[in-house]
């Protein structure tokens, strides 16, 4: 019975000190707090590259839970960046070269966004995409890619619609995105690295369910 009591103590204080090493202290419990519902927690980038003294604004989302969610904010390492909370969104600074990580926390789910800091940006040499042209169905599909040479910090790479009401386009990680067919017409898809972008042109059919 002692050797579990130590080990359960063993195990409590491991956790504490597990999250005093990401900054980011104890997390308070309160036993009168009803159980979070939330069931993902993501966040609008994967990995952010900063120039020392530069700053980004990342925001966090919730499936499921309830709108008064709280969002807890995590910084692995307070040497390289600072974080300003603010609810569902906290604006990094970059303040030494390094690699750190900012945590959203909502209940029991958790999203992690990696940030590269250097003394300069990146130089980009070419980006290539999966596709340079498509054609879909309305409602259809399909992940875009993004192939990005580069030398020096790893860049961030930004994806954009000209018409959200034709196909829209959400980034799943730093070098894909998935674009959907919402609306008949064409749309560009733009993707950006630094100074370099390059395009996919959309065009999206009414499916005609007359077609035999």
């Amino acid at each position: 019975m002692k050797r579990k009591l130590l080990h359960s103590l063993f195990t409590l204080l491991a956790s504490g000190l597990v999250l005093s090493s990401c900054n980011a202290g104890m997390i308070d419990y309160d036993p009168t707090k009803p159980a979070s519902t939330v069931q993902e927690v993501s966040l609008s980038e994967g990995t952010i590259s900063l120039d020392v003294g530069a700053s980004y604004t990342i925001d966090a989302f919730l499936s499921g839970g309830e709108e008064t969610e709280e969002v807890r904010w995590i910084n692995s390492n307070k040497s390289i960046i600072s974080l300003t909370p603010n609810e569902m969104s906290s604006t990094i600074v970059g303040l030494k070269a390094g690699t750190a990580y900012v945590s959203a926390l909502a209940g029991d789910k958790m999203a992690t966004c990696s940030v590269i800091v250097g003394g300069g940006a990146a130089t980009i040499q070419s980006i290539t995409l999966s596709d340079t042209a498509k054609t879909l169905d309305k409602g259809e599909a399909f992940n875009l890619t993004a192939d990005v040479k580069f030398s020096g910090l790893e860049p961030a790479v930004t994806y954009s619609t000209s018409n959200a009401n034709v196909a829209t386009v959400t980034k799943q990680t730093n070098y894909s995105a998935t674009v959907n067919a919402v609306g008949k017409g064409e749309a560009i898809i733009t993707v950006k690295a630094g100074a370099l972008s390059a395009t996919c042109s959309i065009t999206v059919e009414e499916f005609d369910q007359n077609f035999h």
